[in-house]
């Protein structure tokens, strides 16, 4: 299933008050639709700018869209009490992904909107869209699968029949959970006849998701595991899955993160098979490591606990003790290996820990051989160079929450404009001098 993100756009998380929207792919889809050239997304900016706000709201986005009680988890709320921007104290979030079904690309466009109640204090949707469209050529029209409005659905593509059911159904529960999660809650539970065309679009909209991964520093690293249990339950659903839903979810059962701690028996050689290829990948940066180890111990009839331990010949280091350095570099093999087998990634601070030129040559690789997506956001500047002759392939977000994209000035390389403060609303004018007196140098 070839899945791909034409734009992401938000606001009200964290900083971003107003609304951003990256841009993934300019022109209209149609059957010639060629994203080859625009596999790779980079966002620079100043501390404090946002990006790391851009990988959180794509996070919060696929979990509303896979969870169905995503808003009613008590921990979710306290940490959108935390991060939803203060004075908005509401959020919008909407992306355009493309599909290909029976070699037909399917274009859906999404939008959610969340708000506090101000009575509970409770973060609930108050707005949820979606349309879809089969791009056959450039005129095509979107229409209607869906709208809901203040907990209710306004639109509902089915019969009346399956409508009647939907709206009974997904009763007082649309505050908490979006429309595609019931729905799809639904169509498991077998409550309604899932082969009208509603069911198959949500079924391929939450299927384009679960191929979608987002890595931030402070994310639990449970994120495959929870990914791998809804594509069991899309496949389970008997006819209404397709080639491209079975390769997806064939793909997914081979990524096994490298950092759990717990595996399924039947699945214990694939995750020994992942860690001979992780050993090889972090041997590239660190010639010392000899293997990585699998320490496996039962926990019951269906599980393995696991551990990992690093060899470098005359002395051992178990994961947990590892450098910061190859901890981040097991975390990426996860990130890389997901991009390589199609999935849209998204990684905040992708060059944090990373030797410069290991962090260009693995933009390098991602570039000229992956199958899938990747957004990042950086400080490195040295991979603009790598970058600069991809499509919309270099961003910068000003401290205004203005996304800038870079285009060619002359002779002049992105790096350069960058450093010297020649990118719009990003004054990077600062010297030496600025600090003189800030660290207490003439303090007696």
């Amino acid at each position: 299933m070839n899945i791909y993100l034409l734009k992401f756009g938000f606001y009200g998380i964290k900083n971003i008050k107003e609304n951003i929207e990256l841009t993934f792919y300019k022109k209209t889809v149609d059957k010639s639709f060629d994203p080859s050239l625009y596999k790779v997304k980079s966002i620079y900016g100043e501390n404090g700018s946002g990006k790391t706000a851009i990988v959180t709201a794509f996070s919060i986005l696929k979990k509303l869209i896979v969870f169905p009680d995503y808003l009613s988890d008590s921990n979710v709320q306290e940490k959108l009490r935390h991060i939803v921007n203060k004075e908005k104290n509401e959020f919008r979030l909407y992306a355009d992904v493309c599909v290909y079904s029976e070699e037909v690309p399917i274009v859906f466009s999404y939008e959610i909107m969340v708000k506090k109640n101000q009575d509970t204090e409770i973060f609930e949707i108050y707005y949820e869209h979606l349309k879809a469209k089969k791009a056959t050529y450039g005129k095509a029209l979107f229409h209607d699968v869906f709208v809901i409005e203040n907990g209710e659905f306004n639109k509902l593509e089915t019969d009346e029949h399956n409508k009647e059911i939907i709206k009974i159904k997904t009763m007082n529960l649309l505050a908490r959970g979006s429309g595609i999660a019931k729905i799809m809650e639904l169509i498991e539970n077998k409550k309604v006849n899932y082969e009208a065309e509603l069911f198959y679009d949500v079924i391929l909209v939450q299927g384009i998701f679960l191929r979608t991964l987002t890595f931030l520093n402070d994310e639990d690293e449970h994120y495959l595991f929870y990914t791998k249990k809804n594509f069991e339950r899309i496949r389970d659903i008997k006819n209404a899955t397709n080639e491209g839903l079975d390769k997806a979810f064939f793909q997914i059962n081979e990524i096994i993160s490298s950092q759990t701690n717990k595996v399924k028996k039947n699945a214990i050689s694939s995750y020994e098979n992942k860690i001979k290829k992780l050993t090889r990948f972090i041997q590239i940066f660190k010639t010392s490591l000899k293997d990585i180890m699998v320490e496996k111990k039962e926990m019951d009839a269906d599980y393995y606990q696991v551990s990992l331990v690093f060899d470098y010949g005359s002395y051992s280091v178990d994961y947990e003790f590892e450098s910061t350095g190859i901890k981040k570099m097991v975390k990426l093999y996860d990130a890389i290996q997901s991009v390589t087998m199609g999935f849209i990634v998204f990684i905040d601070e992708f060059d944090a820990n990373i030797n410069p030129v290991f962090f260009d040559k693995l933009i390098d690789y991602v570039r000229d051989f992956a199958d899938g997506q990747l957004a990042f956001t950086s400080h490195n500047t040295s991979s603009m160079e790598s970058l600069k002759d991809g499509k919309d392939a270099i961003n910068f977000l000003t401290s205004d929450n203005q996304i800038i994209k870079w285009t060619k000035n002359g002779h002049y390389s992105p790096d350069v404009l960058y450093r010297n403060g020649m990118i719009e609303k990003i004054p990077f004018n600062i010297y030496g001098t600025d600090f003189v007196g800030i660290f207490g140098e003439y303090d007696e």
